[in-house]
């Protein structure tokens, strides 16, 4: 078993995790309906890079993590005054009264402990015609050391085809889960 990672520690030291390149940022854009809403919450948001590529696109962007350091450079790397963006430290459970059109979680799902209550709350916070966003280092193109920072594609599909209907696209590296709400 894997040992927790301590995210404030691991931010003290200086460590920023993988951000999206602006070819990646564009191909998730394209990924989305044209007429999706632009209410955002980036789960796992770290420094909050996503979040302020998608303030610039145009959306209302809320971005939660659990490290108080991460949020912290988060916060400082925004105009204080800005409402339509804003940075929490926590998680997914402490979020109640807001409906979503987009909800992504960018190279986090691997560390979430218990996928299942996880999944069913985003389901809960996406919006009508909602879309959540997985992305997730693809397992196949890691090194042996690296491979327990990602699960298979199968795995996470299967995990999330209980609550949504699930897209998978493959770009290489990564692996791209788009998510919409299961039709009946």
């Amino acid at each position: 078993m894997q040992q927790p990672i301590e995210w404030n520690q691991a931010y003290e030291r200086g460590k920023d995790y993988a951000t999206l390149t602006t070819l990646q940022l564009t191909e998730l854009i394209h990924m989305l309906p044209d007429d999706l809403g632009k209410r955002h919450l980036d789960i796992g948001c770290g420094t909050g890079q996503l979040n302020r590529d998608m303030f610039h696109r145009g959306y209302q962007t809320i971005g939660i993590d659990t490290s108080d350091i991460a949020i912290k450079t988060a916060d400082d790397s925004i105009d204080a005054n800005n409402q339509l963006i804003c940075f929490q430290v926590g998680d997914v459970f402490g979020i109640n009264e807001r409906q979503f059109d987009l909800i992504t979680c960018k190279y986090v799902y691997t560390f979430i402990d218990n996928k299942d209550i996880f999944l069913k709350k985003v389901s809960e916070l996406i919006g009508d015609w909602g879309v959540f966003v997985i992305i997730d280092p693809n397992i196949l193109m890691l090194s042996d050391d690296k491979k327990p920072i990602a699960l298979t594609a199968e795995d996470v599909s299967s995990q999330l085809s209980r609550y949504f209907d699930v897209k998978i696209v493959n770009k290489s590296k990564d692996v791209y889960y788009v998510c919409r709400e299961r039709i009946a």
